[in-house]
């Protein structure tokens, strides 16, 4: 996230678009973020340069 200032209201929900491009050389089966646990669900086509992918969040 860019604005933190929502972070809270983001990291309640349940499904989470992740952008690559910059940070990520690719997508991993799962990502751990702000105390978060995510698990890939499908990785997209890429649109022009944005390389994004769907994931879940899981319980541990």
């Amino acid at each position: 996230m860019r604005d933190y200032r929502n972070l809270d209201l983001v990291l309640a929900n349940r499904y989470f678009i992740i952008v690559a491009n910059e940070w990520l050389n690719d997508f991993p089966t799962e990502l751990h973020q702000h105390n978060v646990d995510l698990q890939k669900l499908k990785v997209y086509p890429d649109l022009d340069e944005i390389r994004y992918a769907l994931y879940e969040r899981t319980v541990k």
